[in-house]
């Protein structure tokens, strides 16, 4: 409740604002549960979600982030973003080429060093 009162000053507005009915806020404020989307809403705009969950705060109450509609994300910073991300997920996908590569390197000498010793196994034995 204490929640609620910080964001929503009325029961009305609150329930408008979430999409939760008048009976539905009576039961939480009661104690009962309380929906996914009401809690993402008053996350998004402020609330303290882990409070309403647990009776304790997330942050102390001088550190608590001021009440404010979510910060909109500019288009460019998004692309900007992506692209970086597609980039990293090239670097990666080169990596692991790379390290199979190395695999099969390995596998290769592993082979080249099996028969050098097994020829030089003969020969110490030819030559006895």
């Amino acid at each position: 409740m204490e929640e609620r009162r910080k964001i929503w000053k009325s029961r009305k507005k609150f329930g408008e604002d979430t999409g939760l009915s008048f009976g539905s806020l009576e039961n939480w404020e009661n104690g009962l549960n309380i929906s996914c989307d009401c809690l993402r809403e008053i996350h998004n705009r402020g609330g303290d979600i882990i409070y309403i969950l647990t009776g304790k705060r997330s942050l102390p109450e001088t550190d608590a982030r001021p009440l404010a509609q979510p910060k909109a994300v500019d288009i460019s910073e998004l692309k900007m973003l992506k692209e970086k991300l597609q980039a990293q997920e090239q670097e990666i996908e080169e990596l692991r080429k790379d390290k199979e590569d190395l695999r099969n390197d390995k596998a290769e000498l592993r082979k080249l060093l099996d028969l050098t010793e097994a020829q030089l196994s003969r020969q110490g034995r030819n030559s006895s």
